[in-house]
């Protein structure tokens, strides 16, 4: 037992999680941390986004040449000199990092592929959810009722306790 009854091997477990204080004992170590239990397509971010891309250009109603001057149009209309190709657009749905879509062409290629789905997929990544104007007002709109009624409610109350009748 070393310093702290600690046996020689809880002290290099100690010291492999905290080289801070080689003397800590267990609840002192910070915790390891986890490793990924996530599918494949989650760890390697990169390949599964590639795949994403392929697959909005196979479901696109234009060719690979039209979403790319497409994408370049629609570049250039927002101040980007940035000419996509039939060729940039291969690079990018391939599974080698070194070919990655700059981030700055994300909406455009969303754009000129029709691939709105992409918007959910790279939200889901983070655990978010995208939701429509639309949808967003109709949950407002839950709220602010579900909010009068409480109000509604308490009011009810209120005007009970101090001997008054409630107006309908």
């Amino acid at each position: 037992m070393g310093a702290r009854g600690l046996s020689a091997g809880d002290l290099v477990r100690t010291a492999k999680r905290s080289q801070l204080n080689l003397f800590a004992g267990e609840q002192d170590a910070p915790a390891p941390a986890p490793e990924s239990k996530a599918p494949l397509a989650r760890r390697d971010w990169r390949l599964h986004f590639s795949r994403l891309l392929a697959k909005a250009l196979k479901e696109a109603k234009r060719d690979r040449a039209g979403v790319a001057a497409e994408m370049t149009r629609l570049l250039a209309a927002e101040g980007v000199d940035a000419a996509v190709t039939v060729h940039s657009l291969a690079s990018w749905t391939r599974s080698d990092p070194a070919w990655q879509m700059p981030a700055f062409a994300l909406p455009a290629f969303i754009e000129a592929t029709g691939a709105y789905w992409l918007h959910d997929e790279l939200a889901a990544r983070n655990r978010q959810r995208v939701v429509s104007p639309e949808q967003l007002h109709a949950l407002e709109l839950g709220q602010l009722t579900a909010l009068r009624a409480e109000v509604d409610d308490r009011v009810r109350r209120l005007l009970r306790f101090i001997g008054a009748e409630p107006r309908q």
